[in-house]
């Protein structure tokens, strides 16, 4: 057979031509729509998730504001509503001269450093190295009850043994 003009060899025109289908591109959408779909639910499960297990020290964090806001007033009576019943019991409230009260922390560093320790969460307020309170949940609120320890370079946790947290006055660490 001989080719003539504009014409086509026989084999490309036995060819189906490509049609559009409507499903192919519906799939290929509801595909994109759900891998977003899916991404999205993943996202949010992940924030759920996140919000859930920090609860108690994010509560912890602001027990720890509300008692520096009151250590800095000095406001004894709010320092007492805002300890355990233990620390107030044990530790005597006294002003200190240059501000706040004696044995109080008064600031907490951009930096600082929260976790949870059994039923407690401990907050070192401290860049990397310093005290380490202890704030532990008494009648469904979260309360300061004291220094634990001591936070050193390299993340290492020196705990003071139970008698050095008794309130005497030469245990107490400063902030």
């Amino acid at each position: 057979m001989t080719v003539k003009g504009n014409s086509k060899p026989s084999n490309q025109s036995d060819k189906p031509k490509p049609t559009h289908d409507p499903k192919a591109r519906s799939l290929g959408l509801l595909g994109k729509w759900g891998a977003t779909v899916a991404a999205s639910g993943l996202a949010f499960s992940m924030l759920i998730w996140l919000a859930l297990s920090t609860r108690e020290t994010r509560a912890a964090i602001q027990a720890y504001t509300r008692l520096t806001a009151a250590v800095n007033a000095q406001d004894l009576n709010l320092v007492k509503g805002l300890c355990t019943q233990r620390f107030v019991d044990t530790h005597r409230l006294k002003a200190a001269p240059e501000g706040g009260l004696v044995g109080f922390p008064r600031f907490i560093h951009k930096n600082f450093q929260a976790w949870r320790e059994g039923q407690a969460v401990w907050v070192c307020p401290t860049n990397r190295v310093g005290p380490i309170y202890q704030f532990i949940q008494e009648a469904g609120v979260w309360k300061y009850d004291g220094i634990v320890g001591l936070l050193r370079s390299g993340h290492q946790i020196m705990v003071l043994p139970e008698e050095s947290r008794n309130g005497s006055e030469e245990s107490m660490i400063g902030p």
